[in-house]
């Protein structure tokens, strides 16, 4: 289980870089993540990290398409009716705030998933729904 600490939490998941536009001086924290999935810990410290006057741009890769999307902007795909699409058996647990959470599987059913996905943290998560955020689309970047 990830250590409950907000410090160690803003660390690990602190944005990536910033950037300033050198006429204007505005400055943007950015982000890039690989994939349709965002780590709860990660959107959290994003959106308070921006507070009120601070912009947290995500640039989200997923295939040959690239999203740049603010923190406040990103969408998520229900995350009931999407592990409702497996068998109840396979189905991951949700946490309390919507976000489904692996770990909250009894601790062996856990560690079977975990070792058939070695790749994946076992963090709570959402998927992006990214048809909700396809006027963030850029061609051409990468």
């Amino acid at each position: 289980m990830m250590d409950p600490d907000a410090t160690i939490r803003f660390l690990r998941y602190m944005p990536d870089g910033f950037a300033v536009h050198a006429g204007t001086q505005q400055g943007w924290f950015v982000d890039a993540k690989v994939g349709r999935s965002i780590e709860k810990d990660a959107y959290l410290v994003y959106t308070a990290f921006a507070g009120d006057d601070r912009n947290v741009c995500v640039y989200v890769k997923s295939g040959m398409d690239v999203y740049v999307v603010s923190a406040r902007d990103l969408r998520f795909l229900d995350s009931s009716e999407y592990v409702g699409r497996f068998s109840p058996d396979d189905r991951m647990p949700i946490d309390e705030a919507g976000w489904i959470a692996p770990r909250l599987w009894p601790r062996q059913k856990y560690l079977m998933w975990k070792r058939n996905h070695p790749e994946a943290s076992g963090t709570a998560f959402k998927y992006l729904d990214l048809d909700s955020m396809a006027s963030h689309r850029r061609s051409g970047l990468m």
